[in-house]
């Protein structure tokens, strides 16, 4: 599909950022072009590697490869789309405060409001050992979280661990805010895109030219926005709009990447007869009392989406081993008896996972030099967070203890892949690239919509708040431009 001509806005990515302000902007009747550099769906059922999902915090001073995924929907192709709204504190107390948003609360609810009813839906229907894991877990001191889930628990769904959704149980975020912008004509959708050359005059983006296929095709623009992700947006400014902004804006741009600490728990309650069914996320809550052990990081805890089963032992013990391991028959058998064990044991149990609000350190970054289909990036756990994070499970365990026996998994510091953010970070002082209406500094018609602009990582799954940002940039967007 070759694609000129003149648009309204250009869009690079069409992840959760840039199907959000994609539809926002349509929405307000703007006539809007999506590229993809992925195709519509990257690979039907597939699995991904190991680092996508987590890896242990052994990676200090390493560069690692990250693998991406690509295609429409982004991230929400592939997890298991657990939409939580960000703590209040992670919004502007202060004009100076550089670990928040620089705008209040207030201004980011009616996004949050709308976004939740557009996916709001039928709730699945809980047993009653689930219902008492809640009310044990409340009784733990845990806040219960409000969330929308953007999958419809469909019969058969296995929890959504990292892959495409065998049975469409997913509400990925293009196919839910931009297809019917696709029918009407105001969103134009091209993918298998490669970004040549941004136009830039007097600070203006004027035109886009990419390759498609090896069809070369150039539009004209008012606003350029990059929502390609916290890790591939750094790229493309570094790429292209590199001799259109100083030395000084370009130095920190990649810097102060968070990927959110997950760590993970076996919760045995100690007085439930029966176990639990659901796939459903019922448990997602913040604990907020103070301890004397208080780590002053928010975290929340939240069930993985599944019950103790077999399938989801098996493949957790797996994608931690090394790929010869893995791969090995007789490796593979004793980890299938195992889990069959665990299953038969663990009947009453349920996974839950940590979520720790990662300090945005300035030497956490992408790489210089990208050049590969996987994003390298440098990161590491300093000494005081590794110590919070130890902190934070003392607190978790004392509080859990109460009503549950309390089994770590995975040992602690797990990075979750699946939730990067910052390295365009926004904000009101000098130090942040982008401003708080979301453009990007020294230029006047470019915008940045994803995960890269946070300049916190909050404690809980990104993906409802990128969207709400985007919203709000488009509408700054309309304003500004």
């Amino acid at each position: 599909m070759t694609i000129n001509g003149e648009y309204d806005v250009v869009i690079v990515g069409a992840g959760v950022g840039g199907s959000s302000i994609a539809s926002r902007l349509c929405s307000l009747g703007k006539k809007v072009l999506l590229l993809e550099k992925g195709d519509r769906l990257f690979s039907e059922n597939k699995i991904l590697d190991k680092p996508i999902l987590f890896s242990s915090n052994n990676i200090e001073n390493v560069v690692k490869n990250v693998p991406l995924v690509e295609g429409l929907g982004g991230n929400s192709l592939i997890y298991g789309g657990q939409l939580s709204r960000f703590d209040n504190s992670c919004f502007e107390s202060n004009v100076d405060q550089a670990t928040t948003f620089p705008f209040k609360y207030s201004e980011i609810e009616p996004y949050y409001n709308q976004l939740e009813a557009i996916f709001s839906g039928a709730k699945p229907t809980h047993n009653k050992a689930e219902k008492e894991l809640v009310f044990n877990f409340e009784k733990c001191g845990f806040e219960s979280l409000s969330s929308t889930y953007a999958v419809r628990s469909l019969r058969g769904c296995d929890g959504c661990g990292g892959k495409l959704c065998k049975i469409k149980c997913k509400k990925d975020f293009y196919s839910e805010l931009c297809n019917e912008f696709v029918k009407s004509g105001l969103l134009t959708t091209v993918c298998g895109v490669n970004i040549k050359k941004i136009n830039i005059i007097k600070r203006k983006v004027k035109s886009i030219s990419y390759d498609l296929k090896g069809a070369e095709c150039e539009i004209r623009t008012s606003a350029l926005v990059l929502s390609a992700g916290a890790l591939r947006t750094p790229e493309l400014i570094k790429k292209h709009l590199s001799g259109s902004i100083t030395n000084e804006l370009k130095n920190k741009i990649g810097k102060g990447l968070a990927f959110h600490v997950s760590d993970f728990y076996l919760l045995y309650p100690k007085f439930l007869t029966t176990g639990s069914t659901s796939t459903a996320k019922i448990l997602n809550g913040r604990l907020n009392f103070l301890s004397s052990e208080n780590s002053n990081l928010k975290h929340t805890i939240q069930s993985v989406g599944a019950p103790i089963k077999t399938e989801y032992i098996e493949r957790f013990i797996l994608r931690r081993l090394p790929g010869q391991m893995a791969q090995n028959p007789l490796i593979q058998r004793l980890i299938k008896s195992f889990s069959r064990v665990a299953e038969w044991t663990g009947s009453k149990a349920h996974v839950v996972a940590t979520i720790i609000q990662d300090p945005m350190l300035e030497e956490n970054k992408v790489d210089e030099n990208i050049n590969s289909q996987n994003i390298k990036v440098s990161y590491s756990i300093s000494a005081d967070f590794n110590v919070a994070i130890k902190k934070i499970d003392k607190q978790i365990r004392n509080a859990l203890k109460k009503k549950f026996f309390v089994v770590g998994l995975g040992g602690l510091g797990n990075i979750n892949y699946g939730h990067p953010m910052g390295g365009c970070a926004m904000g009101h002082a000098a130090i942040f690239p982008v401003n708080k209406h979301g453009r990007l500094k020294e230029l006047k018609n470019v915008y940045i919509a994803d995960s890269s602009v946070f300049p916190v990582s909050g404690d809980t799954n990104p993906s409802l708040t990128i969207a709400a940002v985007a919203f709000r940039t488009a509408d700054q967007l309309l304003t500004e431009i």
